[in-house]
């Protein structure tokens, strides 16, 4: 029970909130209103049952800018378990970056994987010598037998995370920056006909056999750029009763690809010059690959329409 030696002071006033962000947001607008006031901030206190409810009081109070200090306990974002679960998601969230690897060294061995100072020392010399991530340099390194088993089941579990967030939002490291491949066929008219996806470091060719799948109808050439350069394109494309217009790459011989021919590849960067000036495929607002997918279906349905 708690006792005051003081008079009985204002009543008490009850509130009643559906939510638990309801409450957290009610609490830091009471209290900048009486800092406002002039109410000293070390004068405002926040008393709450259970520790699980500092986190919804914790992030109202920084959203609205209110200083706080927790007594008798840590803050939310400060016990070790919430640091060790956000240094897996960063870490999953870019495996292969350097940016990654304090967030590697906090959670390589938890639980531990028999990794000790001796082996992420020589996971970190791989590391430098190869200019890659230390989650990159465990596969590169010699440990000892438990820690190396451990370790390479753990590069899995987390570049199996990595995997799935790729599928869910096609976001992918290419040439330094994370962005989305977007792959288009188009009619002779430059009018598109169907799109895929892919994360920024994926190759092109693995979505070509479904893009060629929704051709309406079979056409006299199909034209493509270096990027779906193989042998095995071109014969799926001469399997289809089609030609193929897709030129060499520097290490291929010499193929067929006329230059009238390949010269109608404009029509697809005219059609995504003009897909572009919506803003939401320009700069990608949506966060899944499926909501991005439909604003470029209604953008290219948009361009079908107009005359």
């Amino acid at each position: 029970m708690l006792y005051t030696r003081k008079g009985a002071g204002q009543p008490v006033e009850v509130l009643q909130f559906s939510y638990m962000s309801e409450e957290a947001d009610a609490i830091a607008a009471e209290i900048g209103r009486r800092a406002a006031s002039g109410c000293a901030w070390h004068d405002i206190a926040v008393i709450y049952r259970q520790n699980r409810l500092s986190r919804a009081i914790e992030e109202a109070l920084i959203q609205a800018r209110v200083p706080y200090e927790i007594v008798g306990d840590v803050g939310f974002y400060q016990r070790v378990a919430v640091k060790d679960a956000l240094a897996l998601l960063s870490l999953a969230a870019r495996p292969d970056d350097r940016q990654s690897d304090e967030a590697f060294r906090r959670v390589a061995n938890k639980p531990t994987r028999g990794l000790g100072a001796k082996g992420l020392g020589a996971i970190e010399l791989r590391a430098r010598d190869q200019d890659i991530s230390l989650l990159a340099a465990v596969s590169e390194t010699r440990l000892s037998q438990k820690a190396a088993a451990a370790l390479r089941e753990f590069e899995r579990v987390v570049r199996e995370i990595t995997e799935e967030r790729d599928d869910r939002e096609a976001l992918g490291r290419s040439r330094g920056s994370y962005g989305t491949k977007v792959c288009v066929i188009a009619d002779g008219h430059g009018k598109a006909i169907g799109f895929a996806l892919a994360p920024g470091q994926a190759h092109e060719l693995p979505l070509t056999p479904a893009m060629l799948d929704d051709l309406p109808s079979v056409s006299l050439w199909v034209v493509a750029d270096k990027g779906y350069a193989s042998n095995a394109m071109r014969e799926r494309i001469w399997d289809m009763g089609a030609r193929p217009a897709i030129p060499a790459k520097r290490r291929d011989g010499p193929v067929a690809c006329p230059k009238w021919a390949y010269r109608c590849r404009h029509l697809v960067e005219n059609l995504w010059a003009r897909l572009k000036e919506w803003g939401a495929v320009a700069t990608r607002y949506e966060k899944t690959a499926t909501s991005f997918l439909a604003v470029i279906h209604i953008a290219a349905a948009a361009d079908w329409i107009k005359p």
